[in-house]
């Protein structure tokens, strides 16, 4: 996972989303392996690396896996949907995740939560920046 994380910091998203994958073999079960895999999926800078379809999966299962009360995984579930086109059901996970954000104050996750919803609205999926 720790591998995966440093292969993002580093540009190399598809390296990255191998490593998480072969986490996921070993925990298939861990909520955050499988948000980060979605949020990758969803939102990657490099059109060959996203996949909206298997983005969402991974983040339903990750909502599931956590009983839906964590933010970070609703937002992938939102930025997974707005990349499969889905974006009604991106708004809708997003205003979940951030009435969950603002019920934990969590103020940056807050503030980003907000500009994904206006762009999901837009319909316009969020992309990361690439690594500098």
């Amino acid at each position: 996972v720790n591998l995966g994380a440093a292969y993002v910091l580093q540009g190399k998203h598809r390296q990255a989303l191998a490593q998480w994958r072969e986490a996921s073999k070993l925990d298939p079960d861990q909520p955050a392996i499988l948000h980060n895999m979605a949020w990758m999926l969803a939102t990657c800078p490099e059109s060959g690396v996203r996949n909206g379809r298997e983005a969402v999966k991974l983040a339903q299962r990750a909502v599931e896996l956590s009983g839906g009360q964590e933010p970070a995984a609703l937002d992938a579930l939102g930025a997974a949907y707005a990349e499969a086109g889905r974006f009604s059901e991106a708004v809708e996970a997003a205003r979940r995740a951030l009435a969950l954000a603002t019920k934990q104050n969590a103020q940056p996750q807050m503030e980003a939560l907000g500009s994904r919803i206006a762009l999901y609205e837009a319909r316009k999926p969020f992309r990361d920046l690439p690594a500098r």
